[in-house]
């Protein structure tokens, strides 16, 4: 079993035949590789849906690619672990050669293996390591299913692994520095120059997807009873955690990154990866240890691309935000707007084919309908519901 196709699902067809792009009628944009960032959502409702079962697909699908992983890890960086790319077939290798690059700064080292400004230094956002290890730690606390845990745990024990010998750098006070990477595909690097000693000035430095990853993830680990964890791995897992950087925020925002670019290349909302998947702000979050939203409230309501009348377009999931941040009006309004669009071209006008709706020409997507049939079943959004799209 494999994971969702997410760009036409098992069934496309009756598309205009582009000549200018090669795509025939049954052409799928984007290809056959798997694209994490477009087919997680409907995964993350699962647990709360009663599906929790059909989680095993994904996190098979991951563990597969382990040994080849585990490997090229170590073959390149000289470390343990695993880390994906967001693009990847089906047993982990990204979609070109790769490409390793050193910098005189790291003697010895390589930094990054993609020459891809969208994807070459993002390991803890669109690869998708860290949101299937969350998964599973989520999965695991709703079902208490042993067997499932102890044979998927060296997904979330490996992604960890990664992440804590990775980034060598540390502050003067003994943090550690999240470089070189990114923010999704919104926010990275100008070309670097691979044959001079200094990276250009405009790059991340400690995402939100990487850093809340890390805090959510190591959270739930240090939960898991000791036939699980051993105290060796406890005590490696609490200096990990000592040495984060902050989440990366202002006086009144979330942001992407502690330093990122003011350049965008794409349409997401990094900052709001604290609030989904990580959950690090929520209204539960709030009512059990006080967590002030304020900032979260604020970058929701200010970031275009989470709530607007163009919120619903692309990598869609201001509804789990809004809902997670306890705005129903503003989480109904989107699962409104998303039930109101037409069927994207190609998919049968099945009943509640509106479901999947067309955001993007020339291709098949279901990432905005993955929103609107996760949101109502994990989240639970409340009355008010508004009879009007976002403005």
């Amino acid at each position: 079993m494999w994971p969702i196709t997410f760009n036409g699902m098992l069934f496309n067809a009756n598309r205009a035949n582009n000549s200018g792009t090669g795509e025939c009628i049954d052409a799928r944009t984007w290809g056959e590789m798997a694209f994490w960032q477009n087919t997680r959502l409907p995964y993350h409702s699962m647990v709360r849906a009663g599906d929790a079962d059909r989680l095993e697909t994904i996190f098979r699908y991951y563990n597969n690619m382990v040994p080849y992983v585990s490997a090229r890890t170590q073959k390149l960086w000289g470390h343990s672990g695993i880390a994906f790319h967001e693009t990847k077939w089906l047993f982990g290798a990204w979609s070109n050669p790769p490409t390793p690059h050193n910098w005189s700064a790291w003697p010895g080292g390589v930094y990054w293996e993609s020459d891809s400004g969208y994807t070459g230094k993002d390991y803890g956002g669109n690869a998708g390591g860290t949101e299937v290890a969350f998964m599973l730690m989520d999965a695991y606390e709703h079902t208490l299913n042993e067997t499932l845990l102890e044979e998927y745990l060296p997904l979330a024990k490996l992604t960890i692994d990664f992440f804590r010998q990775h980034y060598r750098n540390r502050t003067a006070d003994g943090k550690m520095v999240i470089w070189p990477t990114q923010s999704l595909e919104t926010y990275w690097c100008s070309p670097w120059d691979v044959n001079g000693s200094r990276p250009p000035a405009d790059c991340c430095v400690d995402d939100m997807p990487t850093v809340g990853a890390m805090y959510a993830l190591l959270e739930k680990m240090r939960r898991l009873p000791q036939r699980f964890a051993s105290p060796a791995e406890q005590k490696q897992w609490a200096e990990f955690q000592a040495i984060l950087p902050p989440l990366p925020t202002n006086a009144t925002h979330l942001l992407p990154a502690a330093v990122f670019p003011n350049v965008s290349h794409n349409s997401e909302t990094p900052e709001m990866y604290a609030v989904h998947p990580w959950r690090l702000f929520s209204v539960g979050r709030k009512l059990t240890s006080g967590t002030n939203l304020s900032k979260a409230i604020t970058s929701f309501n200010t970031d275009p691309q989470a709530f607007s009348p163009n919120a619903n377009a692309g990598w869609c999931q201001g509804v789990m935000q809004a809902a997670l941040l306890g705005l129903p009006a503003q989480a109904w309004s989107l699962v409104l707007g998303r039930a109101e669009t037409g069927p994207s071209e190609g998919l049968r006008k099945l009943p509640l084919s509106a479901i999947w709706v067309a955001f993007f020409s020339g291709c098949q997507p279901y990432r905005c309908g993955q929103a609107f049939q996760a949101s109502p079943h994990r989240y639970r959004i409340p009355s008010p519901q508004p009879t009007t799209s976002p403005t």
